[in-house]
């Protein structure tokens, strides 16, 4: 799968640390920022608008009914990571 391309200027302090971790954690610095973002809610925020989004298209869930999964099943996946 092809990933587009985002370049960022951040501290050289904040560039060591993620290299630093991505290098103990066996994982590429991409992969550190990604976690980190699902981390902060980030990712997670777009998890759940697009469940919201499949639930409005395959059944006949009100809004209310819709939001109310996605952020059950958004905070079923994040149990399940900790």
């Amino acid at each position: 799968m092809t990933m587009p391309q985002l370049t960022i200027k951040i501290s050289e302090k904040a560039t060591t640390a993620l290299q630093r971790v991505a290098a103990a954690r066996g994982r590429t610095v991409d992969q550190v920022v990604e976690e980190s973002l699902e981390i902060a809610g980030i990712l997670a925020q777009r998890e759940a608008a697009a469940l919201v989004d499949r639930a409005r298209k395959s059944s006949d869930l009100s809004n209310a009914e819709a939001l109310e999964l996605a952020v059950t099943e958004t905070r079923a996946v994040r149990r399940g990571r900790r």
